[in-house]
């Protein structure tokens, strides 16, 4: 059967201009059949009509009451079509052919998860940073500790993979693609590359923007913690030992980058204790950075103005 990609684009609120090129660069993917569907979350003013001017069979725009962007992306995915599943934002861009590329990776196999490369972008989608990966097979423990850093709109899931990693969790807000492709990741292989094919617009106004990190850290510890729940089997030994500890650490250094000292040591003893050895690199890593900023201060108040 000839693969579909199924588009799955919530909309809450979304800038006219940003859903306008959002939009476009999806329908103008070259090299593969796809539909795009469209989620309007409940917004106040509703997305329909903000793209009346799209005159494509492919588009379909689906109105929910208002309950967040998880429970948007399970109603898109209820009404998609399509053999493959591609989640997409309705402030970001597609890079042409990434989609056709993604599939001729799978090469017509319905059992592995493709990726590629994303570029982190400001408002004005100029390039600031290209998040790449390099792992192949089994990526599941390597999301677990924070080691895949591939993002979901780079990513292509076969519908079969979509089905049985189940909904999203419309329980979480922040880190809920995280928490969804930790479960998808535990039903296929990823098989990928470095080619860019997606432009993350990063700003204030996303989710992501909105959080802060007390948040995002809670959320960690619930997600992992979820994780060992539903493998048992995999409980209690060295790998939920460094899985529990890589929040500790990745917010310690969070916090020490915000000058909030206190906070970042107490996160690096809570590392240190579950893993010695990560949290002796991340020790190494922080002192190292606190003595260049010192040196950088020494250097600051020896070259200025004289008494």
């Amino acid at each position: 059967m000839a693969s579909l990609v199924s588009f799955v684009m919530p909309a809450w609120r979304p800038r006219r201009d940003w859903l306008a090129a959002a939009v476009e660069s999806v329908l103008a993917e070259p090299g593969c059949d796809l539909e795009l569907v469209i989620v309007d979350d409940g917004s106040p003013e509703p997305v329909e009509p903000l793209i009346a001017d799209v005159r494509d069979e492919r588009v379909r725009v689906i109105r929910a009451e208002h309950a967040g962007q998880s429970a948007a992306r399970n109603a898109g995915v209820d009404a998609a079509r399509g053999t493959h599943i591609r989640f997409v934002d309705c402030d970001d861009v597609v890079v042409a052919g990434g989609t056709a590329h993604l599939l001729a990776l799978a090469e017509d196999a319905d059992d592995v998860i493709t990726y590629a490369a994303m570029q982190l972008c400001d408002e004005a989608l100029e390039p600031q940073r290209l998040v790449a990966c390099n792992i192949q097979g089994d990526a599941e423990t390597a999301c677990l500790l924070d080691r895949f850093p591939v993002q979901q709109p780079a990513m292509l899931f076969p519908r079969r993979v979509v089905d049985a990693a189940g909904g999203w969790d419309v329980s979480v807000d922040v880190m809920a693609d995280w928490e969804w492709m930790l479960r998808a990741l535990g039903h296929a292989p990823v098989r990928g590359d470095d080619r860019p094919v997606y432009l993350y617009r990063r700003h204030l106004d996303s989710i992501q923007g909105r959080a802060s990190q007390e948040q995002c850290e809670a959320v960690h510890h619930r997600i992992v913690s979820a994780y060992f729940q539903r493998h048992p089997d995999r409980a209690g030994g060295a790998l939920e030992r460094r899985a529990r500890a890589t929040p500790h650490l990745k917010y310690a250094r969070t916090y020490l980058r915000e000058g909030r000292r206190r906070n970042a040591l107490d996160r690096l003893v809570r590392g240190l204790l579950l893993d010695p050895p990560a949290g002796a690199k991340t020790a190494a890593a922080l002192a190292l950075r606190e003595a260049r900023l010192a040196r950088r201060g020494s250097r600051a108040r020896s070259s200025g103005p004289s008494a």
